[in-house]
Order: C-alpha cells, then sequence, then structure tokens
C-alpha cells in the first residue's frame, strides 16, 4: 500500500497501472477517471508519487545511454526479431511513438 501525501492509501499494483495508463498516448487524467472511478486530483497524485518513485530508485536505467541492452549484439538481436516478424528492413530495432520533432531542413542542396 502507498499512502500519497493527503493521506490517502492505494495498492501499489493499482498506482503503477494507473501511471502506465497515463504515461500511454493518449490519456488524459479524465479517462483514467472512467477506468479507476478516482478523482483527478487523486490520479493525479498517484501519478506524482508513482515517477518520483521509479525515478528515486531506477534512475540509472534513464539518464544514461550506456546500458547492457543497448550494445551492439543486443541491436542486431532485436532487429533480426523484428525483420523476421514482417519488417521491411532488416536493421530496425526500435519504434517511435509519432512525436512530432519540427527539425530544421535546408530546402537547397
Amino acid at each position: 500500500m502507498i499512502t500519497l501525501e493527503n493521506g490517502s492509501r492505494v495498492n501499489g499494483l493499482e498506482a503503477l497501472c494507473i501511471t502506465l495508463q497515463r504515461y500511454a498516448y493518449p490519456c488524459r487524467y479524465g479517462d483514467l477517471l472512467k477506468t479507476y472511478g478516482r478523482p483527478v486530483p487523486h490520479l493525479c497524485m498517484i501519478v506524482k508519487w508513482m515517477t518520483n518513485f521509479i525515478y528515486d530508485n531506477h534512475r540509472h536505467l534513464v539518464s544514461s545511454l550506456e546500458q547492457d541492452w543497448l550494445s551492439p549484439q543486443h541491436l542486431q538481436s532485436f532487429a533480426n526479431a523484428i525483420y523476421l516478424k514482417g519488417a521491411a528492413l532488416s536493421n530496425c530495432w526500435v519504434f517511435l511513438d509519432g512525436t512530432v520533432r519540427h527539425i530544421c531542413r535546408p530546402d537547397q542542396p
């Protein structure tokens, strides 16, 4: 059980599910209200608590790109698995979430 800053308590598994669903796109707190039946401020506190917990305990996994799973051997293994499932490219090892990022592109060669 997790005790939030306002004294409310929530089951840890439910808090993790709420947080993961909140970070899935598209998802607003109002969408979570329908599923979990908790008021929006409460949902916000749950997501904040879980985000801090994950970062405090696992920041080493998100603060550096020097991870074992990013070794060339692992990336090739990922690419092979994706290719065997029917991908057109043999060197694709990651899927982006579709977030649009503006970049500078020269219009003249």
